[in-house]
C-alpha cells in the first residue's frame, strides 16, 4: 500500500506542474489524469483488504492523495477518488467517518452542485447517503454551507437514478430529525446534546418556509406532470410520495389557497387509486390506505374557497 501510495503523490505532483506549466497541451494533461485514475484502481485493489484501508487512512491518505486532487474536473479521475473514498466508508466506516476531513464534505456538495457528469453525482449521493444519517455534526455543516438548496436544484434536473437516491436520502434525514425531536425525554447528557442538536440544525423549521416548499413543489409537478418520464417508473413513486406526505404538517400553511397546488395533490391522489398503481405500491410495501387518506387531508388544507395562483 505504501509503494501504490507513493507512486500516486508522484503522478500527481507531476500532473499539477503541467496542469500550471502553459506547456502542456490539456490532451498532454489528460493522458496524465488517466494514469493517475489507473494508480488509483490498483490502489482499490488493495483497499478490499481492512489492514490496507487502516494502513491508508494512518498515512493521511486522505488528506494527502483524496482531498487535494477532488478539485480536478476529468471523471475518469474524479471517478477513482470517489470509488475509492466510498470502499473506505464500506470497509473502515467507524474510523473513516471519525477521520475524514471535514472539507472532503463540501468538496462533494461542490460536485453534485457543479459537476455536469450525471455519474459523479451519483457517485457522491452515494457517499453522502453513507456520511449524513446518524450524523447531526456532518448534517449541521452541510446546512451552514448550503442549506439545502443545492440538493432540489439539481433534482429538477430529474434523471431517475439520480433523483431517487437524492429523495431517498432526503426522506431518510427528514424522519431522523422528525424521531429526534418528537423523542420526549433524554436518558443522559449526551442525549440531549444530541437532541439539542438537531433542534440548531433546523431542519424541520426550514421544511415551513416558502423557498423550500415551493422548490420542492416543482419537483412534485414535474414528477406527475403529464409527460413527466417518470410517469411509467414504478420505483419512483414510494419516495416522492413519502416526501409529499412528510412535507404536509409544515407546508400546507405555504400552500394554503393555492389552486394548482389542490390540483396537483388531487393528480396524485388519482394516481395512487389506479389499480396497476396501487398494486404496485403494495408490492413495495406502501399502505396505501394510509397514503389516501392523507392525501385526501392534504387537499382539504390547502383547499380555499378563494383561489389564488402562485
Amino acid at each position: 500500500m505504501a509503494n501504490a501510495m507513493e507512486g500516486f503523490l508522484a503522478a500527481a505532483e507531476l500532473g499539477q506542474k503541467m496542469a500550471q506549466d502553459g506547456v502542456h497541451t490539456q490532451e498532454e494533461t489528460e493522458k496524465q489524469y488517466v494514469k493517475m485514475a489507473q494508480l488509483l484502481e490498483e490502489m482499490l485493489d488493495y483497499m478490499y483488504s481492512a489492514n490496507n484501508a487502516y494502513s491508508f487512512l494512518q498515512a493521511k491518505g486522505l488528506e494527502t492523495i483524496i482531498v487535494p486532487n477532488m478539485h480536478i474536473t476529468f471523471s475518469q479521475l474524479r471517478t477513482s477518488l470517489l470509488q475509492l473514498l466510498k470502499a473506505l466508508f464500506d470497509i473502515a466506516p467507524t474510523t473513516t467517518g471519525t477521520v475524514i476531513p471535514d472539507i472532503i464534505l463540501d468538496k462533494l456538495v461542490d460536485m453534485y452542485e457543479q459537476d455536469d457528469d450525471i455519474d459523479i453525482k451519483i457517485h457522491v449521493i452515494e457517499l453522502l447517503s453513507v456520511w449524513l444519517p446518524g450524523n447531526p455534526q456532518a448534517q449541521t455543516r452541510v446546512m451552514k454551507m448550503r442549506g439545502l438548496l443545492p440538493f432540489y436544484k439539481q433534482l429538477a434536473k430529474l434523471d431517475p437514478t439520480l433523483t431517487k437516491l437524492t429523495l431517498e436520502l432526503f426522506n431518510k434525514i427528514v424522519n431522523e430529525h422528525i424521531a429526534a425531536r418528537n423523542k420526549k425525554l433524554q436518558r443522559n447528557i449526551a442525549d440531549y446534546k444530541t437532541f439539542q442538536m438537531y433542534q440548531q440544525i433546523g431542519l424541520i423549521e426550514r421544511l415551513s418556509t416558502p423557498l423550500l416548499c415551493n422548490g420542492l413543489l416543482k419537483i412534485f409537478e414535474a414528477v406527475f406532470s403529464a409527460d413527466s418520464p417518470y410517469k411509467d417508473n414504478k420505483d419512483m413513486l414510494p419516495p416522492v410520495l413519502n416526501l409529499l406526505l412528510v412535507i404536509k404538517p409544515h407546508c400546507s400553511r405555504v400552500y394554503n389557497g393555492r389552486f394548482k397546488v389542490e390540483t396537483l395533490i388531487n393528480q396524485v391522489l388519482e394516481k395512487v387509486q389506479e389499480p396497476s398503481t396501487r398494486e404496485d405500491l403494495e408490492k413495495q410495501m406502501v399502505n396505501v390506505t394510509e397514503v389516501i387518506e392523507s392525501l385526501t387531508e392534504f387537499v382539504e388544507l390547502v383547499k380555499l374557497t378563494e383561489h389564488t395562483e402562485l
